[in-house]
């Protein structure tokens, strides 16, 4: 075996040595990380070359130093004048590890150091944005929560857990907002009625009960205006929206008891809309209309007096009644 070839041999083992003590210096770092799961090999291709890189040319010139010292006699170099002969190989193999170690230090080391930083804290905003979005939705702050994790998902990418949560906590904001809307609708405090306003103010006010989602007063400002214009046409508009949204607001509504009260009164509503819309006809199933709807509304004022809507009906069924029964 030549010297070129025992030389080898000893910078290989070292090497060897020295990639298994990286490897185990990476994955004990990698252990303590916080990296994000898809970038785990990739970090820990990285930290490997950082830990063997640099010690390269440290490994190749003790292998010389140990292949001419321990695992080469002089009688193997074949007399005087052979060391030369006999290293120059060697040296290029040193000279060949110098020039690759100066283009690592000059050119790829801070590249794969910075993008190692960019894996750590990439690693560190996800695991504290997570961690806040979690803490933030058991806190009941869903609004602070929706940001974490809309955060963190614009460092990970598609995550099916993370979307996941998101759309949970989009969902019981929405419902809250629905709920919160309707709550509003039916207990803001109201004008009397509509004395004293002209068609202008009674469709100003629709519109604007309308847009606040409350669409039992929009219905009733706009009907009002029909009734002073003989049908006019923006006025029924605003009216039959009005009617359309009331209809199918309830299943909207996530809450039970909520749905259902408002699924009640909008029954009443429309017997009494049924009662109401003829009773200059003395048609008897309107008259029962007018009655069931007058009763189903003062069982509703007793669930909630409070709910300005079912005062209001409960007194315009009330007089409604009234006219057909004496």
């Amino acid at each position: 075996m030549n010297v070129t070839v025992r030389f080898i041999v000893v910078a290989v083992i070292m090497v060897v040595v020295a990639f298994a003590f990286a490897v185990y210096q990476s994955v004990f770092t990698l252990a303590s990380s916080e990296i994000l799961s898809e970038m785990r090999n990739a970090y820990l291709v990285r930290l490997w070359l950082t830990g063997l890189v640099p010690w390269i040319p440290l490994i190749i010139s003790t292998a010389a130093i140990v292949t001419f010292s321990l695992a080469v006699s002089p009688y193997d170099l074949g007399g005087s004048g052979m060391l030369i002969r006999a290293i120059r190989p060697i040296l290029w193999i040193i000279v060949g590890a110098g020039i690759v170690f100066g283009v690592w230090v000059a050119l790829l080391e801070p590249r794969v150091q910075h993008q190692i930083q960019r894996m750590e804290y990439r690693g560190a905003v996800t695991e504290r944005a997570w961690s806040d979005a979690q803490r933030s939705r058991d806190m009941g702050e869903y609004a602070v929560a929706e940001r974490y994790v809309l955060l963190y998902l614009s460092v990970v990418g598609a995550d099916e857990d993370a979307e996941a949560f998101l759309e949970e906590v989009r969902t019981v904001q929405n419902t809250a907002a629905r709920n919160s809307r309707i709550v509003a609708a039916t207990t803001t405090p109201r004008r009397n009625e509509v004395s004293g306003l002209g068609v202008a103010e009674l469709l100003a006010q629709a519109r604007e009960f309308y847009e606040a989602g409350n669409y039992f007063s929009a219905h009733y400002y706009a009907s009002r205006a029909v009734e002073m214009t003989d049908g006019r046409s923006d006025a029924r508009q605003v009216q039959a929206r009005a009617l359309n949204a009331m209809e199918s607001e309830s299943y909207a509504i996530e809450d039970e008891q909520t749905r259902s009260l408002y699924q009640q009164k909008v029954e009443a509503f429309q017997l009494f809309q049924l009662g109401a819309s003829a009773r200059n006809e003395a048609v008897t199933e309107n008259a029962e209309a007018l009655i069931r709807a007058y009763f189903k509304f003062q069982e509703l004022l007793q669930r909630a007096p409070g709910d300005p809507d079912i005062q209001r009906y409960a007194r315009l069924s009330a007089e409604e009644v009234e006219k057909i029964s004496f």
